[in-house]
């Protein structure tokens, strides 16, 4: 953020102190077509704000994407390090039962999402390279293209176009500080975004948190358990069993269903009694 606030800031000083060189020297400039003549006020000017536009236009059109993969190579990242803590966290129970195979197969399926990723990123770069070294190319050109007409008319002698191309190159920089950081701003807004699902995550938390219904846990005196109107909350809404009253009796077998993402796994705290917000009475 720092260092792309500092550029902004030094292309901002350079247009200010170039645009009325730029626009004085090329408000003299006439155009002769068809027996008529068409002047023009600071023709050059509009000419470097048209150029740079157009190709910054192009570079969002073309690095835009680069927004959604920097936000999932982030993704992806902190699920392979999550795994990785998970496991050394683990490795003596992962050992003990032989689950070497499958911690490595869950490894390597978090690393392969992160290449994934990353191979996306530079896909998306090369593509954004194209155009922003056509318009680097161009650019060498653009002046003298520009100013010619001008010069070829006789309008201006051949030190008042390059004068008038020195002008326009230090415009045209100060313009081109979009084009320049495009990556740049792509990764900061797709940091930018991380930072702020992680507060409204934080703020929906201390929501869930401030609510006052709390799931009640009972014993149950004939040995069931026992779920009446259950309903465990969480950020998304409400996860509640199909029926109102649920009794199971014990060594009675039980399969729980879902769709994906339902709250099953709130559901196996709840009972543990890990998550009491909610409603309702597990017994």
């Amino acid at each position: 953020s720092t260092g792309l606030g500092i550029g902004l800031l030094q292309s901002l000083i350079l247009l200010v102190s170039f645009v009325g060189v730029l626009w004085s020297l090329s408000s003299g400039f006439v155009f002769h077509i068809g027996g008529y003549s068409l002047a023009i006020p600071g023709y050059m000017v509009w000419a470097a704000i048209l150029y740079a536009g157009t190709a910054s236009w192009l570079s969002w059109l073309v690095g835009r994407p680069l927004i959604r993969f920097n936000s999932d190579r982030y993704t992806r990242e902190a699920e392979l390090r999550s795994s990785v803590v998970r496991v050394n966290e683990n490795v003596d129970a992962i050992a003990l039962a032989h689950g070497e195979a499958d911690a490595r197969r869950r490894l390597e399926l978090d690393l392969g999402t992160v290449l994934g990723a990353m191979r996306r990123i530079y896909s998306a770069q090369i593509n954004l390279s194209w155009v922003t070294d056509t318009y680097g190319w161009i650019t060498v050109v653009a002046p003298i293209l520009v100013a010619s007409p001008v010069y070829f008319a006789g309008d201006i002698s051949f030190g008042g176009l390059m004068m008038a191309v020195g002008a326009f190159n230090q415009v045209h920089a100060s313009l081109r500080w979009f084009i320049n950081n495009i990556g740049g701003i792509a990764d900061w807004r797709a940091t930018l975004m991380r930072v702020a699902d992680f507060r409204i995550a934080l703020a929906e938390t201390d929501v869930l948190h401030d609510t006052e219904k709390r799931i009640k846990i009972g014993e149950n005196p004939n040995g069931r358990l026992t779920f009446e109107n259950l309903e465990v909350a969480s950020r998304d809404g409400c996860t509640k069993l199909a029926k109102p009253h649920v009794e199971i009796r014990a060594g009675e077998r039980v399969m729980i269903t879902g769709d994906p993402r339902a709250g099953k796994t709130l559901f196996f705290r709840a009972i543990a009694g890990l998550w009491p917000w909610g409603s309702g009475r597990i017994s």
